[in-house]
C-alpha cells in the first residue's frame, strides 16, 4: 500500500472512544513509596478514564493534595499503564476507584513508528496539507454530527510526532474552530498498519461552549490552508520576538469563558499584546504616546484596513473593558455589546491571519460575510 494510501486509511480509521479493559492483576505504585497489588478493571468513557483497584491486602488512601498525585496504576501483564492517577473513593469492600488523565495501552504491532494519529473533539477539518515539512492527511470521523459537541476528527502524520508538534496542531484547530478542541487519544501505528500504542485522554481539556470560528462558511480547503498556516508559524516560532501561541491560546479562550464581558477582555487583550509587541520589534526605543497609536501602527504594518472611525471605537472599547471591567450601556438587550465584541474579534483573528501568513478566504462576523483576507505582509 502506498505510503499517501496509508495516511489516508489511517485519518479515517473508526475510532472506539468508549471501552472497557477487563479486570486482571495489576500493580498500585504508591507516591513516596511502596507497591499494592491486586486486581483492577479500567473503563474509558467519554467523560473519564476510570480505573477500579481491588488489593489483595487491606490498603488506606488518601486524597493527594491539589496538584500532586496518588502514585501509578499499571497492569502486571504490560498491557497498560496510568503514570499519574488520583484517589477518587472507597466502597464498603475496599474497592478503591482512581481516575486518571491518560492511559497507555499498548497494542500488538511491532517495529518503528510509522505514522501517528491525532483524534479530537469538537471540530471538523478535511484534506492534506504540511506541518514542519511533514504531510498530514485530516478527515472527519462523524459523518453527521447534531453540534459540535458530537463531531470527531482526526489527524494522520507521517512518522513518529512529539508532543510538542501535536499539541501545536491542537491549539490551531482550536483556532480554526473557534473554540477549544479535545484530543481524544493518539495513535501510533507500524507499518503494517497495526497498532503499537495509544494514548488514550480525558479531563485536561474539554469541548468549547459554543464555536466562532474565523472561517465560518469557508470550504474545507480554507481550512486546512488557515490550519496550515496558523500550525506552522506556531511550530516554527515565525517571529521569536511575538507571543503567537499566548495570541493564538487568548482568543480560543474568549469563546470558552461563557461571559460576553470576560470575552470581550481577552479578545481586546490580545490585540493589545499584538500591538504592543509589534511596535516594540519595529523600534525598542520607541513607545507610543497612546494605545490608539500602537493600534494604528498595527493596521499600518499588517493592512488590517482599519479606519480612524475603528481606532475611536477601539479605544473607547479598551476603556471599556479594561479600566471598567464590563460592556456598559447600552446593553445586551440592545445587541451592542454583540456588536462591539464581533469587532474585537475581526480584528484579533484578521491580525493572527496576517502574522501567520495566510491568504483566503475568512469570516467577518460582524458583518456575516465572507471576505477576501487580500494579500499582506508576513512577519519573517
Amino acid at each position: 500500500m502506498a505510503r499517501q494510501d496509508f495516511l489516508q486509511e489511517l485519518a479515517r480509521r473508526t475510532m472506539v472512544e468508549e471501552l472497557v479493559l477487563d479486570r486482571e492483576p495489576a500493580e498500585f505504585e504508591i507516591t513516596g513509596g511502596g507497591v499494592a497489588h491486586g486486581l483492577a478493571t479500567v473503563r474509558i468513557s467519554r467523560a473519564s478514564i476510570a480505573i477500579r483497584f481491588v488489593p489483595d491486602e487491606p490498603l488506606e488512601v488518601v486524597r493527594a493534595a491539589y496538584g500532586q498525585v496518588n502514585g501509578a496504576i499499571h497492569a502486571t501483564s504490560g498491557l497498560w499503564r496510568a503514570n499519574r492517577v488520583n484517589f477518587v473513593s472507597s466502597s464498603d469492600d475496599g474497592e478503591k476507584l482512581f481516575v486518571t488523565q491518560d492511559l497507555l495501552v499498548e497494542g500488538n504491532g511491532a517495529g518503528p513508528i510509522a505514522a501517528t494519529r491525532l483524534v479530537l473533539a469538537g471540530a471538523r477539518l478535511e484534506g492534506e496539507t504540511a506541518l514542519g515539512g511533514a504531510r498530514v492527511v485530516a478527515a472527519p470521523l462523524t459523518d453527521m454530527a447534531a453540534n459540535h459537541h458530537d463531531a470527531r476528527m482526526a489527524l494522520a502524520f507521517a512518522g513518529e510526532v512529539s508532543d510538542a508538534l501535536l499539541q501545536t496542531a491542537g491549539r490551531a484547530t482550536s483556532f480554526v474552530a473557534g473554540l477549544d478542541v479535545e484530543p481524544l487519544r493518539i495513535d501510533h501505528v507500524a507499518a503494517d498498519g497495526s497498532w503499537i500504542r495509544t494514548q488514550h485522554s480525558r479531563g485536561f481539556r474539554k469541548v468549547g461552549r459554543a464555536p466562532h470560528s474565523p472561517l465560518t462558511g469557508t470550504p474545507d480547503e480554507a481550512r486546512l490552508a488557515a490550519w496550515s498556516a496558523v500550525a506552522n508559524a506556531l511550530a516554527s516560532g515565525t517571529r521569536p520576538d511575538m507571543p503567537l501561541l499566548q495570541i493564538v491560546n487568548m482568543i480560543t479562550a474568549s469563546n470558552q469563558v461563557g461571559d460576553i464581558d470576560s470575552g470581550g477582555v481577552l479578545l481586546a487583550l490580545a490585540t493589545r499584546i499584538g500591538a504592543y509587541h509589534l511596535g516594540r520589534a519595529v523600534d525598542a526605543a520607541v513607545v507610543p504616546s497612546a494605545h490608539r497609536d500602537e493600534l494604528a501602527a498595527l493596521d499600518h504594518a499588517l493592512a488590517l484596513g482599519l479606519t480612524a472611525a475603528d481606532f475611536e471605537r477601539y479605544e473607547n472599547l479598551r476603556v471599556e473593558l479594561f479600566d471598567s471591567g464590563f460592556f456598559h450601556k447600552p446593553g445586551y438587550e440592545t445587541g451592542r455589546p454583540q456588536n462591539d465584541i464581533k469587532f474585537l474579534r475581526d480584528i484579533a483573528h484578521l491580525m493572527v491571519f496576517r502574522l501567520c501568513g495566510y491568504e483566503g478566504d475568512y469570516y467577518r462576523s460582524e458583518a456575516f460575510a465572507i471576505a477576501a483576507t487580500g494579500p499582506g505582509p508576513r512577519l519573517s
